[in-house]
């Protein structure tokens, strides 16, 4: 069984700050992508307490809290390793 099955909304706002941790901690090292890292953590940031909302509402699908969990992993692979990976940063 999933994690995410198990736990509910709370392992996804576990992962959505991972990767909001991850992006600022990026921005400061990644002079390349500075600008789209800085615009990202302001997206992130603006998004965060309706997302953390949504999360404690652990009557959510299933199929949605997966899908939520897979973009928030895609989004942290795509920060950690830019410009490797087709369509990156």
């Amino acid at each position: 069984m999933p994690l995410l099955e198990l736990i509910g909304g709370a392992a996804l706002g576990v992962m959505f700050g991972e990767l909001l941790k991850l992006v600022v901690d990026r921005t400061e090292q990644i002079a390349e992508f500075h600008t789209l890292l800085a615009r990202l953590e302001t997206t992130l940031k603006g998004v965060q307490p309706v997302f953390l909302k949504i999360t404690k509402l652990n009557n959510r699908p299933v199929e949605e809290r997966t899908t939520f969990g897979s973009l928030l992993d895609e989004g942290k692979e795509l920060v950690i390793s830019p410009g490797t990976q087709e369509g990156s940063l």
